[in-house]
């Protein structure tokens, strides 16, 4: 009987320790956000260091937050996955080869102006600039809001001409469920 009891035990405590991945799968909302908005560049007539250009968004999260079961409370960590830049279509510019170098900002009401991501030296030639995500901080107080505002910065060789383009943002999202 005590050795019945003994391996009963065992084997309820194995039983709860593994469930515990499942739980916490069962338990868990994780999934990429996406953000898109369009940019128009500022006149650059030439070289040096210089605010390209921003754009405000409106934040779709919230929405997100919902299709997912999970809510802005539950929400463990938001982080930047990737972003990229790229020229819109029936533009005049082509490429990047007036920039030689480019910064992600993020900015929010109550919040602080942010490093996101960087690209040094911008490839030439190329109609898209991928950047490396330097920023690991959790920035669901920045979209959280209703809006926000992503910024590029850099540093042009020459002249830039007033163009659009589009700004596509993934975010990682880690969350508890409903």
């Amino acid at each position: 009987m005590n050795t019945t009891f003994k391996i009963l035990s065992l084997m309820l405590i194995v039983s709860v320790v593994s469930m515990g991945g499942c739980l916490k799968k069962l338990t868990t909302a994780n999934f990429d956000h996406t953000t898109t908005g369009e940019i128009t560049t500022e006149e650059v007539d030439k070289a040096g260091e210089f605010s390209i250009g921003e754009t405000t968004l409106t934040s779709t999260l919230k929405d997100e937050l919902n299709k997912n079961n999970t809510a802005a409370n539950l929400v463990d960590a938001l982080k930047l996955r990737s972003a990229e830049v790229s020229i819109a279509e029936n533009q005049t510019l082509k490429n990047f080869d007036a920039i030689d170098n480019a910064e992600l900002y993020i900015s929010a009401d109550n919040q602080p102006e942010v490093l996101l991501a960087s690209v040094n030296p911008v490839q030439k030639d190329k109609s898209t600039i991928s950047f490396v995500v330097s920023n690991n901080t959790n920035l669901m107080s920045y979209l959280n809001g209703n809006t926000f505002t992503i910024s590029i910065k850099g540093k042009t060789n020459g002249p830039l001409q007033v163009v659009k383009l589009n700004v596509k943002a993934i975010w990682t999202v880690t969350a508890s469920a409903k």
